[in-house]
């Protein structure tokens, strides 16, 4: 799925080794106003491309233009061990005879994505509900709960191999449910050497230098809070003394 851009404060990942491509596997049967479309990235960026994953060459546009939902499934075990929830938040609505095993957080409807709020059961959110997306849903691989077992091969890191493996095409699906039944949309994930790889772009492990000034800010935090907590405390003990004496 498409993954939202990191804070302003981020530097640049380095290249990606390899490229992916995603293909449909045959022509999927879908109900009338659901449709499924390859789309090339595109060499200026939109608002509906992720500029910031130069990794991948295509990917999977879904659309419902209906009023009737429709829900994309996912392998609950497989999005919580991937995200690292303890609880994952999921939606009550009743989707109908789906496989036991898969729930949804992402629902097109009137040509709208709309997503829910997974992370609501770990942090306190002051509201739980579908929120509306401003972009259209894209499918760049199998990863995150769509579908078990896809491994995510896409490596960002200096130094790579001149003998590097270019990794195996993975099969996957997409499973939706619409109207009470399940549906499943087969698609291929190939990849490619990245021919215009750089060793010398980004920065492996960007976000260590601002864990380590988070962890100074907390430590500054910390002292502020305990000095008057201390000084409060020394107070009240001189009054405590006095008012015995």
């Amino acid at each position: 799925m498409t993954a939202e851009p990191v804070g302003a404060m981020t530097c640049a990942p380095p290249d990606p080794w390899f490229l992916t491509t995603i293909s449909l596997s045959g022509t999927p049967s879908l109900p009338q106003g659901v449709f499924v479309r390859v789309a090339p990235r595109r060499i200026e960026p939109t608002a509906n491309e992720p500029p910031w994953d130069n990794s991948v060459l295509n990917w999977l546009e879904l659309e419902n233009t209906t009023s009737r939902p429709l829900f994309v499934l996912e392998d609950a075990d497989e999005y919580q061990s991937r995200m690292g929830y303890e609880a994952i938040s999921w939606p009550d609505e009743d989707l109908g005879d789906v496989p036991a095993g898969l729930r949804t957080s992402i629902k097109l409807q009137n040509s709208t994505r709309y997503s829910w709020p997974t992370n609501c059961a770990v942090i306190r959110c002051q509201s739980i509900e579908w929120n509306a997306a401003t972009t259209k849903l894209m499918i760049r691989d199998g990863t995150f709960g769509l579908s078990r077992g896809f491994q995510d091969y896409i490596t960002r890191k200096k130094s790579r191999p001149a003998d590097v493996a270019v990794p195996h095409p993975q099969s996957a699906e997409l499973t939706l449910s619409y109207d009470g039944h399940a549906l499943t949309v087969p698609f291929v994930v190939t990849y490619e050497l990245n021919r215009n790889y750089n060793p010398d772009n980004g920065t492996e492990n960007c976000g260590s230098g601002l864990v380590v000034i988070a962890g100074v800010l907390l430590l500054l935090f910390s002292a502020g809070l305990a000095l008057p907590v201390l000084v409060l405390a020394r107070l009240i003990s001189r009054w405590s003394r006095r008012a015995r004496s």
